[in-house]
């Protein structure tokens, strides 16, 4: 296990800046995915910990030594590729072993150590095969196997399940994890796809524009959002414009769509200041307009459409004001119907204050 760490690193192509000034630190044995949209600067990430391209600024370091100057094949890095990038005129075995018979291991040595990386990716048994014969996951998972063969300080994965379809890429996120944990090796994972970011990570690194935007598990990147950013890009959220129009305690005073809500009270804005309230449709449920919401807030409106998606139901609602609220729900939760008037509510505490 290593650990890695980006002091001060960014990264220019003249005027234009692929990587703002970056600090991360890398513990031994963690699983961290860059996460962010096209050309937030992950890849760009992944690339200067390989060696790939030069830092513009800062150092790179793997177990303490600088490795900054350092040609990729000094640096002892595991790389997977989202398209494999497998020799298709190899068997499986010569592939996994390609990178051991370059560094003059025995070719009994390499056998054996084929035969233990098939047996850790559930593939025993394909050895004479080429990738041609074999399925997109189990390439991927012959990719990884030649990417651990002669043990990495780092595995670096750049989206490799990009290629696959919806279950298939569901089915490697845990093959990969389970691979990964077993060997113990520090992993760095690039994806723009929070669900996959969330199932596999120890922490994440949410990435915009070339900054690092919030670093934190899934639970904290996901339950406490640093931006409205964030708060938008993992998961699904409703992101409610409103107006701070006083305080109560512990309690923001927001209108939102002529309507009086409280949230939490976190930062300083001014008294009319425009603030987001961000909700997420799970924490979110309807009553009828003349039930009593209690202490919790809520928003008047008109179902607008409802949506069935097997253990799940969401129901969108105009609340006014161009909001469009969606609610989760499970089958059987309320038969609501488009066209109903309802009340959307939820508890004042799982309100998200955001200001960027």
């Amino acid at each position: 296990m290593s650990r890695v760490t980006l002091a001060r690193v960014g990264k220019r192509y003249g005027s234009v800046v692929a990587l703002e000034t970056l600090d991360l630190d890398i513990q031994e044995g963690e699983f961290l995915t860059l996460l962010g949209p096209s050309g937030c600067g992950k890849t760009t990430t992944l690339r200067l910990i390989a060696g790939f391209v030069d830092p513009t600024t800062g150092r790179i370091l793997i177990d303490g030594e600088d490795v900054t100057g350092l040609p990729p094949q000094k640096r002892s890095i595991g790389m997977v590729f989202q398209d494999y990038a497998l020799f298709p005129h190899l068997t499986i075995e010569e592939n996994i072993g390609f990178g051991l018979r370059e560094r003059g291991v025995a070719r009994a040595d390499i056998r054996r150590r084929v035969g233990e990386l098939l047996d850790l990716v559930r593939l025993s048994g394909v050895e004479r095969r080429y990738p041609a014969e074999l399925s997109g996951g189990q390439q991927q998972r012959v990719a990884v196997a030649r990417a651990v063969a002669h043990p990495p300080r780092v595995l670096l994965m750049d989206e490799p399940l990009g290629a696959l379809d919806l279950k298939l890429r569901e089915a490697m996120q845990l093959e990969i994890r389970r691979i990964q944990q077993t060997l113990r090796i520090t992993t760095v994972y690039v994806t723009h796809d929070q669900g996959e970011a969330m199932t596999l990570s120890d922490r994440i690194a949410v990435m915009s524009g070339g900054r690092l935007v919030q670093l934190g598990t899934a639970a904290e990147v996901y339950g406490r959002p640093c931006t409205r950013f964030v708060a938008d890009f993992v998961g699904k959220i409703n992101l409610l414009d409103g107006r701070v129009v006083g305080d109560e305690g512990h309690w923001w005073v927001v209108e939102v769509a002529r309507t009086v809500l409280r949230a939490p009270r976190n930062g300083a804005p001014k008294e009319g200041s425009v603030i987001t309230v961000g909700v997420r449709p799970e924490q979110l449920r309807l009553l009828s307009p003349e039930a009593d919401p209690g202490g919790r807030n809520a928003l008047r409106g008109s179902v607008i459409r409802t949506s069935f998606a097997g253990n799940l139901v969401h129901v969108a609602v105009d609340v006014g004001e161009g909001l469009v609220v969606v609610v989760e729900l499970r089958p059987g939760e309320g038969r609501w119907q488009v066209g109903d008037t309802v009340q959307v509510t939820w508890e004042r505490d799982q309100a998200l204050v955001l200001f960027e």
